[in-house]
């Protein structure tokens, strides 16, 4: 498997380490609330700039505290578009 491994290192090996890794992060997140379904996002407002619109968003991720986000989107795009968080 390239790029992910160390050499001489099996897929197994990677694999257990990925999950025992993924594992550690998710614990790191402290508790979850994991019965919480986040609602929509909410626009606050819409700016229209030279070649893209801006929207500044509150997130409800975790029905504790609301998330500030901001979302650019550019004028010239296909209908389907991927997204960055």
């Amino acid at each position: 498997m390239a790029g992910n491994s160390q050499p001489g290192e099996t897929f197994a090996e990677f694999k257990a380490f990925q999950a025992q890794r993924r594992k550690e992060l998710w614990s790191l997140l402290g508790e979850l609330p994991w019965d919480h379904k986040p609602g929509p996002a909410k626009v606050l407002s819409t700016e229209k700039h030279e070649g893209y619109t801006l929207e500044r968003l509150v997130l409800d991720l975790n029905g504790v505290e609301p998330v500030s986000a901001l979302l650019l989107i550019p004028d010239k795009r296909a209908a389907q578009a991927p997204g960055l968080l």
